[in-house]
């Protein structure tokens, strides 16, 4: 019972009242991230990570995006690429966004991705970037597709970028999950089919 109760304890990240909360479940720990309208996100997940190493699951579903910087930030913090993501400005030339310099990495053996319909824009970048770790797989539906980035009107520092130069984030497992279904029943399933699929390798990273 005692492990029961700490294998589905959530555990709320809501520090800085961040869109975030991190849940140890079976084996892996589960990242819900609901939007990256939060600046310092990345800094929340950090400072709540007590896992020396780790079987994660990211999820991404119905998060409609945010800040780009951060978005990437975070997804930075599973994978070692130095490319993250390719983009086009607002004088329309194309650059490849890429990895900060130290910028931290956690630990990370497997990443299973949960992406639908509503994971756009910002979290679609952070989709792409999360599935170059080795060992990822995604699940769910195709992601939204929404390309374009835009800055909030009166904002004080208008986003240089124009559009993700990038196809939207497809499934390796296609899954539709119910929307009623709970966090962490949806999390278990996950799990079930990723176990079930071992043999799927990500052969086709972004």
């Amino acid at each position: 019972m005692i492990l029961q109760l700490l294998v589905f304890m959530l555990v709320s990240v809501l520090a800085w009242g961040q869109p975030l909360t991190i849940t140890p479940i079976s084996d892996h720990i589960a990242v819900k991230v609901t939007s990256f309208e939060s600046p310092t996100i990345t800094q929340a997940t950090l400072s709540q990570w007590a896992y020396p190493t780790a079987n994660a699951i990211i999820d991404l579903r119905d998060n409609p995006g945010g800040n780009l910087h951060d978005a990437l930030a975070f997804a930075a913090l599973f994978v070692t690429d130095h490319n993250l993501v390719p983009i086009q400005t607002s004088q329309n030339a194309q650059v490849m966004v890429t990895r900060p310099p130290h910028h931290p990495t956690l630990p990370i053996n497997r990443l299973i991705i949960l992406i639908n319909k509503g994971t756009a824009s910002a979290a679609e970048a952070a989709a792409h970037v999360l599935a170059k770790h080795p060992n990822s797989i995604r699940i769910g539906q195709t992601t939204h597709g929404k390309t374009t980035i835009s800055t909030p009107n009166k904002a004080p520092n208008p986003t240089p970028y124009k559009a993700l130069l990038m196809a939207p984030v497809t499934p390796n497992i296609p899954w539709q999950f119910k929307p009623t279904t709970d966090p962490q029943h949806a999390w278990l399933t996950a799990l079930s089919l990723a176990n079930q699929n071992a043999q799927v390798a990500v052969k086709n990273r972004p």
